[in-house]
C-alpha cells in the first residue's frame, strides 16, 4: 500500500530470523524528520493500533520504519493462512493510525505514481 509518495509506504515484510511483519518504511531525504514528527504522536498511534509498535529511526542511515512483527517462519505452509490474516489485518490497521497523519505531511503526490489511466487508488 502506497502513501503519498514512493518513499513512504505500507508493506508486509519477512525476515531471515523467522519473522513475518508489517512497516511504515520511510525512504525520503527528510526521512528523521517525519519520523519524529510520528514519534511525536506515539501514545495516539499505538493506541488507534492497538498494540506496541518497534520504532526504528535506524541512525546513520536515510530510512526509518515503523513496524511490527511476529515470530512466524514464512515457509511454514501449514501456518500459512494464519500468517496472511494475521499479515491482513495489521496492514488495515497500519492504514487506520497512519493513513491521514502520513497524508497530512504536505506531501505530493507524484504523477508518476497514477497508472495508465491516471488511477491513484493504489496510492494512499
Amino acid at each position: 500500500m502506497i502513501l503519498p509518495s514512493r518513499e513512504i509506504a505500507f508493506h508486509p515484510a519477512s525476515r531471515r530470523d523467522k519473522k513475518i511483519g508489517v512497516e511504515l518504511y520511510i525512504s525520503r531525504p527528510d526521512a528523521k524528520a517525519i519520523f519524529r514528527s510520528l514519534e511525536a504522536e506515539r501514545p495516539d498511534i499505538e493506541r488507534a493500533f492497538g498494540e506496541k509498535l518497534d520504532w526504528q529511526e535506524l541512525p546513520g542511515k536515510t530510512a526509518s520504519r515503523i513496524a511490527i512483527y511476529k515470530d512466524a517462519d514464512p515457509a511454514d505452509e501449514v501456518n500459512r493462512r494464519d500468517q496472511f490474516e494475521w499479515l491482513a489485518s495489521r496492514l488495515e490497521r497500519f492504514r487506520i493510525a497512519f493513513y491521514d497523519r502520513v497524508r497530512a505531511l504536505n506531501t505530493e503526490v507524484d504523477p508518476e505514481d497514477a497508472d495508465a489511466d491516471g488511477d491513484r487508488s493504489a496510492i494512499l
